[in-house]
């Protein structure tokens, strides 16, 4: 265990210490150590241990969004490293950041009110009341309606694809 959360394999930081008591103290320590050695989540704490300074939500949002992230944040969270929050939130407003980012800045400049004064606003109030699940996230990214449709309007539609209405 030591080995993982240090920087130096000599000793664990003070900030990690709770998430190493975690660890060790599973009831089967067969499948913690079957853990350590095979999954990538393992290898991406074991990253992350090296500047445990810098560990919080932010740093770990800025990383590919796959499910060994998601475990290791649960983890942190488990230990209290990290403070808890809406997960289901947090995806949403990183999806909505993410995906203004791509868009040419005309677009982004029309489509980042709309996503954050309807879809996050009313996504954050629902949050509020503990009524923000998966599922509703999942809508959300669905339907941010101006997001697809400046998503559409930015992308090259090949002549093949475009619907034809015949003339009455």
């Amino acid at each position: 265990m030591t080995d993982l959360l240090s920087a130096d394999g000599a000793s664990v930081t003070q900030s990690l210490q709770p998430l190493a008591a975690v660890l060790t103290g599973a009831d089967n320590p067969y499948r913690v150590l079957q853990w350590l050695r095979r999954r990538p989540a393992a290898r991406l704490l074991g990253g992350l241990a090296l500047d445990p300074e810098a560990l919080d939500h932010k740093s770990l949002d800025a990383l590919p969004q796959r499910t060994a992230t998601a475990y290791v944040r649960g983890l942190l969270v488990t230990a209290g490293i990290l403070p808890p929050r809406d997960e289901n939130l947090a995806l949403l407003t990183n999806w909505a950041a993410r995906t203004v980012a791509e868009l040419p800045p005309r677009h982004a400049n029309l489509v980042r009110p709309f996503a954050e004064w309807h879809i996050i606003r009313d996504a954050r109030r629902r949050s509020s009341r503990g009524r923000y699940t998966y599922a509703a996230h999942k809508g959300d990214c669905g339907n941010g309606g101006a997001v697809q449709a400046a998503q559409y309007a930015s992308s090259p539609i090949p002549p093949s694809t475009r619907s034809t209405v015949p003339a009455v």
